[in-house]
């Protein structure tokens, strides 16, 4: 029986995933002695390119989803549930979302791709 975090069955791979280690700032306290930790966040990608093509295009995805779910819940209504109940609020969520994703499809077919960046559920 293999220990706990063992890598007891662990099988090689042909396939090599770069990881990109970035050194992030954060706000020291005001009145405490300096803090010499750092910290930092690591990205694992299968993407090809430069590290900085790698972070920009990660960084985009989590900016582009937010922005996503905002417009989803402001412009559409989707910032309460109705009632109590599970089923009736599921229903009422996939409703929500297929209006919006309508609503895009629309957006995208009609705009251009300058104007699309700036077009928003209203």
């Amino acid at each position: 029986m293999p220990l706990p975090g063992s890598n007891a069955g662990y099988k090689p791979s042909e396939h090599v995933m770069p990881l990109i280690v970035l050194r992030k700032p954060y706000q020291q306290k005001l009145f405490e002695e300096s803090d010499t930790n750092q910290r930092f966040a690591a990205i694992a990608s299968n993407r090809d390119g430069a590290a900085e093509e790698i972070v920009g295009w990660y960084n985009q995805r989590g900016e582009t989803s937010e922005n996503r779910i905002k417009e989803l819940k402001i412009g559409f209504g989707m910032e309460r549930m109705p009632c109590g109940e599970l089923e009736a609020n599921a229903v009422f969520f996939r409703i929500g979302v297929l209006a919006y994703n309508l609503f895009e499809k629309e957006v995208r077919a009609r705009c251009s791709k300058l104007a699309w960046g700036y077009a928003q559920a209203i």
